[in-house]
């Protein structure tokens, strides 16, 4: 089981999570969503968009890049 200092820096993390990723821009948020969170595959993603999938992938890169860089802040 876990201890309590890990379940708080669990919480933690996930906290800066949600607060990074309700900071993205819409668009980026919306292609990570789908893709990451929701399990959209890239292609049948970016038709719904309406977007190319070069351009799903570049965002959702962009996404994963500044979600890494804020959760990272403070560990």
């Amino acid at each position: 089981p876990a201890g309590v200092d890990e379940v708080a820096a669990r919480r933690e993390t996930l906290r800066r999570f949600e607060v990074s990723l309700a900071a993205l821009p819409a668009a980026l948020r919306e292609c990570f969503v789908l893709c990451q969170l929701e399990g959209i595959p890239g292609p049948e993603a970016a038709r719904a968009l309406g977007i190319r999938p070069g351009t799903l992938y570049r965002r959702i890169h962009d996404a994963r890049r500044r979600l890494r860089a804020a959760i990272g802040e403070g560990t």
